[in-house]
């Protein structure tokens, strides 16, 4: 506020309005859950930010797959094996009598 000069009203804000507009932190269930909430609200947007990397992680995963299935799907590999493993296990078994 300055040096106080002769002559002059001297003024006066009350530490309940320091503390409301936030010039100075009292020590006020206020400022205590606000501080609170800003620490919760920085934690969550690291989370955020970690889930948000770990998704694209996974969707990269997920379209490596998706490609490695296409391939295989026209290379027509599965249907190949699939054949081959049907006729071993559901054939009947060959007697030689």
């Amino acid at each position: 506020m300055g040096a106080g000069t002769a002559g002059t009203v001297k003024q006066f804000i009350s530490l309940s309005t320091l503390v409301e507009c936030e010039c100075i932190e009292g020590k006020t269930r206020q400022m205590r859950k606000m501080s609170r909430l800003v620490a919760e609200w920085d934690q969550l947007k690291h989370e955020l930010g970690e889930m948000t990397t770990l998704v694209g992680k996974k969707d990269i995963e997920m379209a490596l797959l998706k490609a490695q299935l296409t391939k295989t799907q026209t290379d027509g590999s599965i249907t190949k094996e699939f054949n081959e493993l049907k006729s071993e296990k559901f054939s009947p078994p060959v007697t030689n009598y």
